[in-house]
């Protein structure tokens, strides 16, 4: 291509950043804590403590202060009054990525809009 100017430029600090994205413990997590400026999980509160704690002592094996990562997290969002309707997606949930009850319990928002 030519003269095919990006506008705006993107940022460059001194480096475009690097997310990276999952929660495998033995693997990602620890190429996160080596190489991510910004880590990013599937999980609610439970899930984010116990994968958090993981990813903190990967940083402290190979020396990194653990407050250079920007962590993010992704949840399935039910908006509804009606139970029936959360626990479908849970489900859903259950059924695409393996997870169990308890699991899909910590990571599907669900409840009405109040």
């Amino acid at each position: 291509m030519e003269d095919a100017p990006l506008m705006p430029k993107p940022v460059q600090r001194p480096h475009p950043e690097l997310m990276i994205g999952g929660g495998g413990e033995k693997v990602t997590v620890r190429f996160a804590a080596r190489h991510a400026d910004h880590w990013n999980v599937w999980g609610g509160p439970v899930t984010l403590a116990q994968k958090g704690k993981i990813l903190e002592e990967h940083c402290a094996a190979v020396g990194r202060d653990r407050a250079t990562i920007l962590r993010s997290a992704n949840m399935a969002l039910v908006m509804s009054e009606d139970p029936a309707e959360i626990e479908k997606v849970q489900r859903l949930y259950m059924a695409r990525l393996g997870a169990d009850e308890a699991k899909a319990r910590d990571t599907v928002l669900g409840g009405s809009v109040a």
